[in-house]
Parts: C-alpha cells; structure tokens; sequence
C-alpha cells in the first residue's frame, strides 16, 4: 500500500485515484491512509539535498495534497462522515500544520494556500 501511495502521489492520474480510493478499503483503514499520506507530505517538506531532490519533493507535495483534496470531496461522505476518528485526525493535523516551524522555509503557494 505504501508503494501504491508514492506511485499516486509521484504522478498525477484521476483514473488511478479514482480507482485507489475505490478499492483502498480492502487493504487498509480510513485512518491508516490518512496517517500514511500525512506522512508523505511531511516527507515532501523535509529537507532537500540538491535543486532536483527539491523539485521532486515539491510536485509530491502537489500531488498529495491534490489526492487529499480529492479523497475529501469525492468520498467525504463514505469516509469522513460516519468515521469521527479520521475526522478528528484529520482537523488536528491541518491545525498542527498551522504551528509547524518548518512550513516557514516552505512559502510556495500551495503551503499558504492551506490555511
């Protein structure tokens, strides 16, 4: 599952998200995945050693946001609504991203465009 959540979230293709978050539940919980693409999000905005790593890590962090926000308004009601765990997860990262120290070396659009 971890290797299907970097080949999602390396390359951008609505087919194959739509087709993960289809089937995903077979393989893995709703709090699970959320933890696991939490986590490669805070991987994309870990530190970078040259200008291509950090061009890599800036498009997995587009794509992973685009596949929360996706995952959130196409399956909000299958997923987040009857699950008050993913929920709560999910507020509480968002707001600890807010307090986070090392969004200030991260100023893309996409970081200020979260809050």
């Amino acid at each position: 599952i971890e290797r299907w959540i970097a080949q999602l979230t390396s390359e951008l293709n609505y087919d194959e998200l739509l087709v993960f978050f289809m089937t995903y539940r077979l393989y893995i919980r709703p709090v699970d995945l959320c933890h696991l693409l939490i986590c490669r999000f805070h991987w994309a905005l870990g530190m970078h050693v040259n200008e291509h790593d950090e061009m890599v890590r800036r498009i997995v962090r587009v794509r992973t946001f685009t596949a929360i926000r996706y995952w959130l308004l196409t399956f909000f009601d299958v997923d987040f609504v009857p699950n008050r765990e993913l929920r709560l997860l999910f507020a509480e990262w968002l707001n600890s991203l807010r307090r986070d120290p090392i969004l200030q070396k991260h100023r893309d659009a996409l970081v200020r465009g979260l809050f």
